[in-house]
């Protein structure tokens, strides 16, 4: 048994040896020069940044109670109009006959998956929010206090 286990370490020893007093080793060639070039945005990527940008602002007023949710859904829908236009059937999976109400739901949804679950101002942010939908829905418009 010995003699097996010895003659195996012999071999694999010699295998080893081989790989790496191999001349035309990967290792033994210097490493190629990596170039990068960065291209600037093209203009309808900074657009689409920047009406992201603006959503995310809008998101924000929504959670701390400077801009109320009939007002942000209007602004997207006004920014989706900008180029490149973002067509209004992409919010048809949100509930609702016009498209203010379905992305006033969108809205919603995102400021509920901004907010963590520890957050101690979710309840009370979410509720105001619902309450806004609930008078978008019915078709009125809710305004600032």
């Amino acid at each position: 048994m010995w003699k097996r286990l010895i003659s195996l370490v012999a071999v694999c020893g010699a295998a080893c040896a081989a790989i790496a007093l191999k001349p035309d080793r990967p290792a033994d060639y210097p490493p190629l020069a990596v170039t990068v070039e960065v291209a600037e945005a093209s203009a309808e990527a900074r657009a689409i940044a920047e009406r992201l940008t603006k959503k995310d602002q809008l998101i924000g007023g929504l959670i701390v109670g400077i801009v109320r949710l009939a007002e942000a859904a209007e602004a997207v829908i006004a920014l989706n109009r900008e180029w490149p236009a973002v067509p209004p059937k992409l919010y048809e999976g949100y509930p609702g006959r016009s498209l203010s109400v379905r992305v006033a739901h969108m809205l919603v949804a995102a400021v509920e998956k901004r907010l963590d679950a520890g957050d101690p101002r979710r309840d009370a942010i979410l509720a105001r929010l619902i309450h806004d939908l609930s008078d978008i829905t019915a078709g009125g418009k809710s305004a600032p206090d």
